[in-house]
């Protein structure tokens, strides 16, 4: 048995390849014909699926023996039993009901005998899967709740000195950032690939613990406020929108369960969301498969958009939520949900600048530092890669006020 628990272990790891080897190519199948990478993954998929049956085999055979080992000893005590038992018979030293009886216990015996392999095969195959169980169950998380928690009054958002890593090693993504965000404003952040952007957005929420420094609430450390509390009160649109098997209700209901749907088309309507469910078969009611694939980009971001609006978030965040829209859209959507929202703390994180051109205060981050900070017209004033990204984005036009 404790030969067979490393195999059993190492057969469990060549599956977690095979099944993601499979996954992937599922997911990625037109990426693979777009490219004529089939042959490639089809040999990808061959080789480790032959050495997950190499591992099975190795596992199965060492631990299968025991079955015939086990059924060999009962043959041969029965043999055993009544080649000696039939000569004491003959001899009349015993009679041969004894003889009957004895070989009935001893078949009672060995049944129990097999039965008890059996188990040991079946703890041996479970033994290797509950010790990758039990890592996981074991993992403590890095959230942890404090002791004595407070809830703030108020939704400014400050960072004081935050500087942030993945892991304990590695490079700091973000370096000594300080700013505040007031309650009711509109913060714009824009940057580079890998500026920094959407981690600032994921230590709000606590998604990630600050490494140094604090990100304040209220005036409260996030890390004393109750996680519950404070993520029912930050709602986050991501670029990779999820959406579930299930009606498009059941899909906004993820915002709020006891919603009514004068305020679910509310919703969809500030997101622009309303006409392309009206157009569906059954409206609300229509299905959504498995992560939204009968819906076009757009049409998930903005479903996306309206299940997180229903939620009534005190800070509202987009992180890069409207990519897939297109401009005239996003503008409506902009301007409906500054409306709808006139009142909440908005976060907008975005690639263009017609996406953040009208907020309050604008961040621009490049290697985790902010480089800028201003009003759209400010930067346009003082920031020159600011002016030449808005100058490629949105034409020389966008400079004819600046000095206005």
């Amino acid at each position: 048995m404790m030969k067979s628990v490393p195999l059993y272990t190492q057969m469990q790891l060549w599956l977690d390849k095979v099944n993601t080897v499979m996954r992937e190519n599922l997911l990625g199948v037109r990426v693979i014909k777009a490219f004529n990478l089939e042959d490639k993954q089809n040999a990808l998929f061959g080789k480790v699926n032959t050495e997950f049956t190499e591992k099975s085999i190795r596992a199965q055979n060492l631990t299968f023996t025991l079955m015939p080992i086990a059924t060999l000893v009962m043959n041969l005590s029965i043999v055993a039993i009544l080649w000696f038992g039939g000569n004491m018979v003959v001899s009349g030293n015993i009679e041969t009901g004894k003889i009957m009886a004895f070989v009935n216990y001893l078949v009672q015996i060995t049944n129990s005998l097999i039965m008890l392999v059996n188990m040991i095969i079946n703890v041996s195959r479970a033994q290797a899967s509950s010790g990758r169980i039990k890592e996981v169950l074991d993992c403590e998380t890095s959230i942890k709740e404090c002791n004595s928690p407070v809830l703030p009054e108020n939704y400014d958002i400050e960072f004081k000195n935050v500087s942030f890593r993945y892991g304990e090693s590695g490079e700091y993504v973000l370096k000594n950032l300080s700013f505040l965000f007031k309650e009711g404003q509109t913060i714009g952040i824009i940057g580079a690939t890998g500026s920094g952007k959407s981690s600032v957005v994921s230590l709000i929420p606590r998604l990630y613990e600050v490494t140094c420094g604090q990100v304040l609430i209220g005036g409260c450390d996030v890390k004393d406020i109750p996680v519950q509390h404070l993520r029912s009160s930050i709602g986050i649109v991501l670029q990779e929108n999820v959406l579930f098997q299930g009606t498009v209700k059941e899909n906004m209901n993820f915002g709020d369960e006891e919603a009514e749907e004068e305020e679910i088309w509310d919703s969809l309507q500030a997101a622009q969301a309303e006409d392309f469910i009206q157009a569906l078969p059954d409206k609300l009611q229509s299905q959504v498969e498995q992560r939204g694939k009968n819906l076009s980009g757009g049409q998930k971001q903005r479903l996306s958009i309206a299940r997180t609006l229903l939620k009534k978030p005190k800070i509202l965040i987009f992180d890069d939520s409207t990519s897939a829209v297109d401009l005239s859209t996003e503008a409506r959507l902009q301007f409906e949900i500054a409306k709808k929202m006139n009142e909440n703390t908005i976060i907008v994180i975005a690639q263009r600048i017609s996406g953040v051109m009208d907020a309050d205060t604008i961040l621009m981050l490049d290697h985790g530092s902010v480089i800028a900070k201003g009003t759209h017209k400010e930067l346009l004033q003082s920031n020159e890669v600011y002016r030449n990204i808005a100058v490629s984005q949105l034409g020389k036009e966008v400079l004819l006020n600046v000095t206005e």
